[in-house]
């Protein structure tokens, strides 16, 4: 006689999917203009695929899904505190997050000075002959400008501008400086003021071609260097650092006859300041040229 009940056995292994291991940089530290490059590694141990996101990036910064490098630089007005959050998600939708530490900090740049009037260093000034000095600059990071202007070293003036009416008791040769500043940079103008006092001897046109030292050398923050042309012409002067490389190109123009001076700030042709060390400067006009030595100090 048959058994009606029959007993079946059977067994069952259930899947565990496991979430994705995420390793996120350590929290980092940079300067506002600086860039930035973080490597975020993902890991599944079930060897599914890994998708990989972020949370909160700051703008223009850019996560790589694929290599998961994040690349970063900030502007000069991005100073503060930033948290990213790094996410990866399996194929199942399970998903590990991490989070980092980003902080940018201030930096303040330099103010630059845009333009200045006279634009020749060299002022020859007449008797009761009302002379206007001026200054045009800016702080790229909003911070005000004070002007200090000196006569021959004495202070006479603090606004952005200055007149000079020579009257006979100036010295012969006279000088004006204006020191622009703020809190954190200052930068200094210089102009030399040749002052007729009475009757002269007419001067004579420069019978050649003179490329004189610079002064003051050594120098710092600026130096002047004069040239004499016998003749009108096209003037080319130049900068460059020990290794031949031009630095700054202060003259490439047409000159007239007689004396010039041209004032040079230690910095290159993008405005940025140079390191200290020996520089040259050469001059070139027709089949002349020479080459003279400059010393920049801090």
């Amino acid at each position: 006689m048959e058994n009606p009940a029959k007993r079946v056995q059977f067994s069952a292994a259930l899947a565990v999917n496991r979430a994705p291991s995420l390793t996120c940089p350590a929290d980092t530290t940079i300067p506002e203009g600086s860039p930035l490059s973080l490597s975020v590694q993902v890991h599944d141990p079930d060897g599914d695929a890994v998708q990989l996101s972020a949370m909160d990036l700051p703008a223009v910064a850019a996560l790589d899904t694929l290599t998961g490098i994040l690349t970063w630089h900030p502007g000069f007005n991005a100073a503060g505190l930033y948290r990213v959050t790094f996410v990866a998600t399996d194929r199942l939708g399970a998903s590990t997050s991490r989070s980092c530490l980003i902080r940018v900090t201030d930096v303040r740049r330099p103010l630059q000075v845009l333009s200045y009037t006279p634009a020749d260093t060299l002022v020859v000034l007449e008797l009761d002959t009302p002379c206007n000095f001026d200054v045009v600059a800016i702080d790229p990071d909003g911070d005000s400008l004070r002007y200090q202007w000196a006569f021959n070293g004495m202070p006479v003036g603090s606004q952005q501008s200055l007149k000079v009416t020579a009257n006979p008791a100036f010295p012969a040769r006279s000088r004006v400086t204006v020191r622009i500043y703020t809190l954190r940079s200052s930068e200094t103008l210089s102009w030399t003021l040749d002052i007729h006092t009475g009757v002269e001897a007419e001067v004579s046109e420069p019978e050649a071609f003179v490329l004189g030292q610079n002064f003051p050398n050594p120098f710092n923050p600026q130096t002047q260097i004069e040239f004499h042309l016998p003749a009108p012409g096209r003037v080319r002067i130049r900068i460059s650092n020990t290794a031949g490389q031009t630095v700054r190109t202060l003259a490439d123009a047409n000159f007239t006859s007689g004396r010039h001076v041209l004032v040079w700030d230690a910095r290159d042709e993008n405005g940025l300041p140079l390191p200290t060390g020996l520089y040259y400067y050469a001059m070139e006009s027709g089949d002349f040229r020479v080459v003279r030595k400059l010393l920049y100090v801090k």
